[in-house]
């Protein structure tokens, strides 16, 4: 095979006048039997351009996903290919070693075409992997360490979600493996450089994908874990190097120091709430949870409370290590042993961090008046939900105040303490976020006679006169409040129609687009709890439709949908003469 010539093809590759002739040249050598070794021999060769190089990466990774897989015994596709067995047989001995040479930008592609070949070889045609890996990783040249690294991970991520039985031959692998990596991570532990933490990082990936889904017992058990969870406890409790401090705070999550005190968060979270927390583990892991709730719990709820500390002084904390804190406590609140040891430092987690985490902020504000759209899609995406420190800290609180005994009452207190404050006395921020509070515990409360027969006059003493608020936010939070107490039995209905034309204006006439999506999504369960509604809102349906297709247009917001659909549903008879506007608006959406 003339080497140079594929070289040259995927040089042209990359210039737009010769792409197309380029393409079509390698498309008509894919098929020789030995172009997958020969692209890899270019990706792995430091004489040939960089670029070219990663075109080479990215052509390979493309032949592996297409022509990897063996032809299945009832395949009758004529024109089936698959990569000839001597040419794998190449591929497979030389792509962990070209994982390790190749710069980043070529060993992602690289580790993408290995995670293919462990989906269909491992460990049926390849168990050689594991001796590979173990090699390098063993090996006293530091520089091997980390792509052998990256190499394990692919054969991580094949089992992480494998049942205990199906996972037998990793398991077997992780035996000999999983000690040799706590050696390396004691012996880099110390060592806060950049390569140093980047090397921690990758082996505490490695070590969720063996826990994430089962627990491998004769791996990780009392003999074992003890060393392990001091490791992780010390790299969550370590400081970062000053230099860390010297980057803008929206750009610390990607630092490799907080990844690893991210990593190091799952970690210590998949034991507590998967393996260890009474109220969720399968009987197989009881002995486990005994044996982890005597041992480490009230060690790792000491160092996150530390953790806590830090940030109640100030200091930077990152979210995702901020969240997993609380995702952690939320499972400690119905824990007896492990609440005893929360309980004392409740309030003070409530009132100095989750009570400022849940006011409108600055971060907010910024956000709202640049880019008002992104607002919306944070506030309302699911998925930003699953990893939100807010979300945790608020269902943490929502957790104390309906579990544990003693608590919701001191958190009223404290916030109608901030409602009763004269306006002029008060930061409106901290009123959106005694308002944000109260709505959270919103079912509780209606639960409870006490504040249950004091919700309407909240809402009529606390709530209404933010409709005319000159911040946008309140406004906003007015509706929220009124989407979250929509359930209540009001006395008056005098108080009902006025909340509802409140909503209905904030939808039909506010300027700020946040405000018109919260008033829609309350508008929505206020139709659906109170009987009233539909009839107090029936004069203006034909409005309400209208600029609601003009926000859906605009903020292609998904609960939106589904406020329009209820709508429809409800004033079917109605909005015949709106018809055909709405089929309009409907097809302007393309």
């Amino acid at each position: 095979m003339d080497v140079q010539t594929f070289i040259q093809a995927l040089e042209n590759t990359l210039v737009p006048t010769l792409r197309e002739q380029a393409e079509s040249f390698l498309e008509g050598v894919t098929r020789l039997p030995d172009f997958t070794p020969c692209l890899l021999q270019i990706v792995m060769d430091e004489a040939v351009p960089i670029a070219s190089r990663q075109a080479g990466a990215v052509y390979l990774k493309n032949c592996i996903f297409k022509y990897w897989k063996d032809r299945d015994s009832g395949d009758t596709d004529v024109d089936f290919y698959t990569i000839p067995e001597h040419a794998k047989a190449i591929v497979r001995e030389h792509v962990v070693n070209a994982i390790i040479q190749t710069p980043s930008i070529i060993s992602r592609q690289l580790c993408v075409c290995l995670e293919q070949i462990l989906k269909h070889d491992f460990p049926t045609k390849w168990t050689g992997i594991v001796t590979t890996v173990h090699a390098y990783l063993a090996s006293s040249n530091e520089a091997t360490w980390l792509g052998s690294l990256q190499a394990l991970y692919q054969l991580s991520k094949k089992y992480k979600f494998k049942k205990q039985e199906e996972r037998l031959e990793y398991t077997a692998a992780m035996k000999t493996i999983l000690p040799l990596l706590y050696q390396r991570m004691i012996g880099v532990l110390a060592n806060h450089s950049l390569v140093s933490v980047t090397f921690q990082h990758h082996i505490l990936k490695i070590f969720y994908a063996t826990m994430q889904y089962t627990l491998p017992l004769d791996l990780i058990n009392d003999t074992t874990l003890p060393s392990w969870m001091i490791v992780l406890q010390t790299i969550v409790e370590r400081p970062l190097p000053p230099e860390a401090a010297e980057v803008e705070e929206d750009d610390r999550p990607q630092l490799e120091w907080w990844k690893c005190k991210k990593w190091a968060m799952h970690i210590l979270g998949r034991f507590y709430d998967r393996y260890a927390s009474p109220q969720n583990i399968e009987k197989c892991y009881t002995a486990f949870s005994d044996y982890y709730l005597k041992t480490f719990n009230a060690g790792v709820i000491h160092c996150l409370m530390h953790q806590l500390e830090v940030k109640r002084q100030g200091n930077y904390v990152s979210p995702r290590v901020l969240q997993g804190i609380f995702n952690y406590f939320v499972e400690s609140v119905e824990h007896g042993g492990s609440w005893k040891l929360l309980k004392p430092h409740f309030f003070t987690i409530f009132t100095d961090i989750v009570f400022p985490m849940m006011c409108y902020s600055k971060e907010d504000e910024q956000l709202w008046q640049d880019d008002p759209y992104e607002y919306i899609r944070m506030k309302f995406d699911i998925f930003e939900d699953l990893v939100s420190p807010l979300v945790a800290a608020q269902h943490f609180l929502t957790n104390c105040c309906a579990k544990r005994k003693n608590i919701l009452d001191p958190v009223m207190a404290y916030c109608v303490h901030i409602l009763d404050t004269p306006a002029e006395q008060r930061d409106p921020t901290r009123k959106d976020g005694a308002l944000h509070v109260v709505g959270s515990v919103a079912d509780i409360l209606l639960k409870k006679k006490m504040y249950k027969d004091q919700l309407e006059s909240m809402l009529v003493t606390h709530v209404f006169p933010e409709f005319q608020s000159p911040h946008g936010y309140m406004r906003a939070r007015a509706c929220w409040m009124l989407h979250y107490f929509s359930e209540i039995s009001f006395a008056s209905d005098a108080n009902l129609q006025f909340g509802l034309q409140q909503v209905v204006n904030c939808l039909t006439g506010d300027k700020e687009l946040p405000v018109k999506v919260e008033a829609a999504v309350a508008l929505q369960y206020l139709i659906k709890h109170q009987s009233i509604a539909e009839s107090c809102i029936q004069p203006c349906v034909r409005l309400i439709i209208q600029e609601l297709l003009v926000v859906i247009k605009e903020t292609e917001n998904d609960d939106l949908t589904s406020v329009l659909q209820e709508l429809i549903e409800t004033y079917s008879d109605q909005i015949s003469d709106v018809a055909v506007s709405l089929c309009a608006n409907l097809v302007s959406f393309n």
